[in-house]
């Protein structure tokens, strides 16, 4: 009787283990924000990167789902203080893209281990209310890209607010603020990417790039913050970082805007991970180039300045050309008035004026006599 129950009990665990799935669009080798490589089953996650007692890695085994959430428990006990222990962890999954997902980690940090796991003996029973206790907010969301080429992974839009171009930067560094006159975060390159571009006299960090390449995976809005998960191709980048994801926090007052750059991660770190601020004070509503365009012609910045009105220029206009009339009159009058004194004092006469063939041209002259003879 006792081994028939023993076989029920089997079988009933093994139905309810095959009855948690993963979906179907999870499954395959992806990288996570939070663990890097992770290669999912159909109801396994397998070699799940922890620092726990004794192994750096299990194999989560999906348990329960309630429709929204995942609970996954260690396929393998840990030995801890010569007691078996099981590792248990929940996961709810968002879709973004193709190939690109949100997921939230609903386990709070076990400050033991300082992992987001549940542990307890193995001979208890745990169900999703004692695992899955934390909501989902900007401390346990994670990025969680598909393990292909950055052209297989439809990307999102970034903020709004990145379509802009934001110079005059200022760099903040270890408590210590330098101008970065020449730098600039330009996202008018796309809607998917956003670029920093910095000079190494700008930051000690040397290893960042001075063009920096980030695709847009995902960004959410919480409170006044708006997080915003990215990808790098940047191979500089990639081999001093633990994944290849940099999370930028962004915040705005009415004088600046500031850029929080994380490693892969903006939730749970230290602030050694916080390796880049970058803050500007000079922000448009509309993309603008890298280089500033040239003023325009109008000055638009003295709005108080007076402006002389159309009649009165058409008033100064006609005066001139009226003034450039009568001078040109006295002129041709002077030279029509003295060319016959100035003749005769030289002894010459001037030269016939042709006379234009019209009756009223044909006058005697009392001084002249005409010549009938022919």
């Amino acid at each position: 009787m006792l081994g028939l129950f023993l076989v029920t009990q089997l079988i009933f665990a093994a139905q309810s283990a095959s009855s948690c799935q993963l979906p179907e669009d999870l499954r395959g080798v992806w990288i996570s924000s939070d663990k890097g490589f992770l290669r999912m089953g159909e109801s396994v996650i397998h070699n799940y990167p922890v620092t726990l007692p004794g192994t750096s890695s299990i194999d989560l085994q999906c348990t329960e789902n309630n429709g929204t959430h995942f609970m996954f428990k260690s396929s393998q006990d840990i030995d801890v203080f010569s007691i078996k222990v099981s590792v248990y962890t929940c996961m709810s999954f968002v879709q973004v893209t193709q190939n690109n997902y949100i997921y939230y980690i609903g386990t709070p940090v076990d400050p033991m281990v300082g992992e987001r796991v549940f542990a307890n003996s193995n001979e208890l029973n745990v169900t999703m209310t004692d695992v899955c206790t934390a909501l989902n907010t900007e401390n346990n969301m994670y990025s969680l890209i598909k393990n292909v080429s950055s052209e297989a992974i439809v990307k999102t839009n970034c903020p709004s607010i990145l379509r802009n171009s934001f110079v005059s930067l200022t760099v903040e560094e270890n408590g210590v603020q330098n101008a970065c006159g020449n730098g600039v975060i330009n996202g008018c390159f796309g809607s998917t990417e956003v670029v920093i571009s910095t000079n190494l006299s700008c930051y000690s960090n040397s290893f960042i790039s001075d063009h920096l390449s980030l695709t847009c995976l995902f960004h959410r809005k919480i409170g006044d913050v708006i997080y915003l998960y990215s990808w790098t191709e940047d191979v500089s980048y990639q081999t001093t970082t633990t994944h290849g994801f940099i999370c930028m926090e962004i915040t705005q007052d009415a004088e600046w805007t500031t850029f929080r750059l994380f490693n892969d991660t903006c939730s749970d770190v230290s602030p050694s991970l916080n390796f880049l601020t970058l803050k500007s004070n000079l922000t448009t509503d509309t993309c603008q180039p890298t280089t500033q365009a040239p003023p325009p012609n109008r000055n638009t910045n003295h709005a108080n300045r007076p402006k002389m009105k159309a009649s009165t220029n058409w008033a100064i206009y006609f005066a001139i050309v009226v003034c450039i009339i009568i001078i040109i009159g006295f002129i041709f009058i002077i030279i029509k008035f003295f060319r016959k004194q100035m003749c005769d004092f030289f002894g010459k006469k001037p030269p016939p004026q042709e006379r234009t063939v019209s009756f009223t041209n044909i006058e005697a002259k009392s001084t002249e006599t005409l010549d009938t003879q022919t």
